[in-house]
């Protein structure tokens, strides 16, 4: 077990490494606005030590041809490099450390991690609770914006701006967002967006991620960079739609959202 945990340990000290040196490059280059794509292959490139440690561990080392037949020591020097005993159950790793503290420590952090992630999702699972099924003039608004029932769509009057939520999809609106057609029209469009291009998924599977990996603060800042990007790439997405006369309109929508 020992020698598990030793491949684990020196897999998440490279995965560390990569993440950092990963992130200073793909920051040092130009990289395109909204480029989705890079950000999430440094998202899996960042954990491949880790996530490829236990094969150190689980593939077996060859045979050697011929054994070397150790040298004969001196019992008196044999027995002053006998090691001062660990206590009883304890495991030590070859990098010095106790296994039980290591694991005591990863666990301690993933409960910590777990319990934030939970609050944020029962957070969010109280607004949709707390939300309605659109009226018969709300319904008929969405209907003459455009085709927006799916994903499918609840109004909410304790949010100030549009969420998609969920891993199948719910967008939760604003109550006070249908006496603005022309925002409603917006929002809804970059919400159904996100939908098609699966950025809530791909949203969702960072922050189990970052919830596993706790300790790994280089993989935050590539799901930080992640996060923008595809914010950038939804945005790019609907003005091709919307068209060259639109930008300014959609620009100054996002604004007053914001704010």
């Amino acid at each position: 077990m020992s020698g598990l945990l030793d491949a684990l340990i020196l897999g998440a000290a490279l995965s560390l490494l990569a993440g950092s040196l990963i992130w200073s490059v793909l920051n040092c280059f130009s990289l395109r606005p909204g480029d989705v794509v890079s950000w999430r292959t440094a998202r899996w490139a960042s954990l491949a030590p880790i996530l490829l440690s236990p094969l150190i561990y689980f593939i077996p080392e060859a045979s050697t041809a011929a054994t070397i037949s150790p040298l004969p020591v001196h019992p008196a020097l044999d027995t002053a490099r006998v090691a001062a005993p660990l206590p009883a159950g304890a495991v030590q790793t070859g990098f010095g450390f106790e296994a039980g503290w290591v694991a005591a420590l990863y666990l301690g952090g993933l409960c910590v991690s777990s319990l934030a992630g939970l609050q944020k999702h029962l957070r969010r699972q109280r607004r949709v609770r707390e939300s309605r099924m659109p009226n018969a003039a709300e319904r008929r608004l969405l209907s003459a914006i455009g085709n927006f029932d799916t994903p499918p769509v609840r109004v909410s009057p304790q949010i100030a701006s549009p969420i998609l939520t969920g891993w199948n999809g719910l967008v939760l609106v604003p109550e006070s967002l249908f006496d603005q057609p022309r925002a409603l029209r917006f929002a809804m469009m970059h919400e159904q967006t996100h939908f098609q291009r699966g950025g809530e998924r791909d949203r969702l599977v960072g922050a189990a991620l970052k919830a596993i990996f706790w300790f790994h603060l280089p993989l935050r800042w590539i799901e930080r960079e992640l996060n923008a990007a595809r914010e950038l790439a939804c945005d790019a997405q609907v003005l091709d739609v919307l068209g060259v006369q639109q930008r300014k309109a959609y620009a100054e929508t996002l604004i007053q959202t914001m704010r």
